[in-house]
């Protein structure tokens, strides 16, 4: 656990770089699903650039299977009431089963809830949590 947390921190550093003026950075606490298979996270942080739709996304889920940096995402949408995006990384489970895990996060301006959903490609699994974010 100490591994993921560090590697987690490093993320952040990697996020932290001088932001735009349309750059926001977000960091994020949820509670963890009854069933989540490990695939979410509890800590999330998020740098969302609204001028490019350019998101990246730093958790201990993409930095452990992302070779420790974190994954590009999409913003999808961004209005006075929510900012949706998306990201994808490459993952495998414990018995070398491999897909690629697809999530969405969701961050309501009221608030400051978040949501963030995960499910593997060519499965019928899904997970999902909630929590809440403050300004990074």
């Amino acid at each position: 656990i100490m591994r993921m947390i560090s590697g987690f921190l490093v993320g952040l550093a990697l996020l932290a770089s001088p932001a735009t003026a349309a750059e926001k950075v977000y960091i994020c606490a949820v509670k963890s699903g009854e069933e989540d298979g490990g695939w979410l996270s509890k800590e999330y942080a998020f740098a969302v650039d609204a001028d490019t739709g350019a998101v990246a996304v730093s958790d201990p889920v993409v930095l452990y299977f992302n070779k420790g940096q974190p994954a590009d995402g999409k913003l999808v949408a961004a209005t006075d009431t929510k900012t949706v995006f998306t990201w994808s990384v490459l993952a495998h489970n414990s018995a070398g089963q491999r897909t690629r895990m697809s999530y969405r996060g969701v961050l309501f301006s009221e608030g400051a809830e978040f949501s963030v959903t995960g499910k593997p490609i060519g499965y019928s699994n899904s997970y999902s949590a909630w929590g809440n974010c403050q300004p990074g």
